[in-house]
């Protein structure tokens, strides 16, 4: 199924393209450190119900953050004409893709925090 609007692999592509203009110091700030961050995380297994509701409250705040952010991005680009400076609108299209790629993992997120308390609810049913 190819969705016309909405193109997961085309935002996770450009956002990582714009990780490789700024050279490797942004790749390992942005990938490779939260990624040893939630994999120490995970092996420590200490979260409890109190450490869910604060991530799912934060990533909830932030998403709408973000959404009202990527729509004045897109409402100020809208007003853009042909003969605007070109290295503008590239800064506009990367940040559009970097709001879009928080956005997308963001609610990755909170789906698996939801996720997480829904199993530990039918623990407690079953």
């Amino acid at each position: 199924m190819d969705f016309s609007f909405i193109n997961i692999k085309d935002i996770f592509r450009k956002h990582f393209l714009v990780l490789k203009k700024g050279g490797k110091s942004n790749f390992f700030i942005f990938i490779i450190i939260p990624i040893i961050i939630s994999l120490i995380s995970f092996l420590v297994n200490r979260t409890n119900d109190n450490l869910d509701g604060i991530l799912s409250t934060l990533l909830s705040v932030f998403i709408g953050l973000f959404i009202n952010l990527l729509v004045l991005i897109v409402s100020v680009t809208r007003g853009f004409s042909k003969h605007k400076k070109r290295l503008r609108v590239d800064i506009i299209e990367e940040m559009f893709y970097n709001i879009t790629f928080v956005i997308t993992i963001s609610l990755f997120a909170l789906v698996l925090i939801l996720l997480k308390n829904m199993t530990y609810f039918l623990k407690i049913l079953v």
